[in-house]
């Protein structure tokens, strides 16, 4: 990662998200962007020349915006101010739209390879509502997303990371992405949930099935959870282990997030269907809000 975009609406989940977004950037050597969005300013139409009181009115929330717009500014400098001079270079950049069309579309301008946002924020012209701000940028950033919770997270590195596997190129990609996020002595726990084979095998057509048939798809998948992690293993790097769990993806992933403490769940937000099943969007979503934890979302396929 070269370039990490953090969302602000200077509320204290955002800042939160800002100092986390530091943390990272220090931790991989990128570069820091706050990003601050604006909503943009739509007025009804007049006539080339409206009565006396409506261009008063006019005049007096064009200029509300403008008194908004260059708060925003002024507080974006003063965040920027304060996180400079810590290791990562600290820039800002300011965007008009929809929350979540504005994010995406910054994060698009600027280059940016990851982009962390809150969990809650605040409404009206500093809008940021990201209860559903935030599942909206997850399903359409281009880019990775990290919705960032836990203050202290993300120092010196993730300590303890969740993966969900479907050996997909997308979940792939989100362990490559765990192994950069993660402490040099952290632990990466790299999990593929199911909670029955589909499998079955077709015979004059009638489908068939066998407990030898589960076992040895079940080796079979084991293979290649060992052979991913073997292939993502280095000397002095993080601790890894891979695990089967018989549940279906969304509750395991919960489950799992509330009963360990997890300092980041990385999943795929796509994957494949067949044997190999898909980690469905609704399985990251459904990390995202229930996660005690920070949540990354990846896209695309393994680098």
């Amino acid at each position: 990662m070269k370039k990490i975009a953090v969302a602000i609406d200077f509320s204290t989940e955002s800042e939160l998200a800002a100092r986390q977004a530091l943390e990272v950037a220090r931790h991989v050597g990128a570069e820091l962007v706050l990003v601050h969005a604006e909503l943009q300013l739509e007025l009804p139409p007049v006539g080339p020349e409206p009565e006396a009181q409506v261009r008063a009115a006019l005049d007096t929330v064009r200029s509300r915006v403008a008194a908004e717009i260059a708060r925003g500014r002024e507080k974006l400098g003063e965040l920027r101010e304060r996180l400079s001079g810590q290791g990562p270079v600290v820039s800002q950049v300011l965007a008009e739209g929809v929350a979540h069309e504005a994010l995406c579309s910054a994060v698009r301008e600027i280059g940016a390879d990851l982009l962390v946002v809150g969990t809650h924020g605040r409404t009206g012209l500093r809008w940021f509502f990201l209860g559903s701000v935030a599942e909206r940028v997850v399903r359409h950033s281009p880019v990775d997303v990290l919705v960032a919770r836990r203050d202290e997270a993300g120092r010196g590195g993730f300590q303890n990371v969740l993966v969900a596997t479907d050996f997909s190129p997308a979940s792939v990609r989100a362990l490559d992405r765990a192994l950069e996020l993660v402490a040099p002595d952290g632990f990466v726990d790299i999990v593929y949930c199911h909670s029955m084979w589909p499998v079955a095998l077709w015979g004059e057509g009638t489908a068939t099935y066998s407990v030898e048939v589960d076992v040895a798809l079940e080796q079979e998948l084991r293979r290649q959870g060992l052979e991913l992690m073997a292939s993502r293993r280095r000397p002095g790097g993080p601790e890894l282990d891979f695990q089967l769990l018989r549940e279906p993806a969304a509750l395991a992933i919960v489950h799992l997030l509330e009963g360990r403490r997890f300092d980041l769940a990385v999943l795929g937000s796509h994957g494949r269907t067949g044997l190999r099943r898909a980690l469905l969007g609704s399985v990251a979503e459904a990390g995202g809000r229930r996660a005690p934890g920070s949540v990354s979302t990846a896209r695309g396929g393994a680098t």
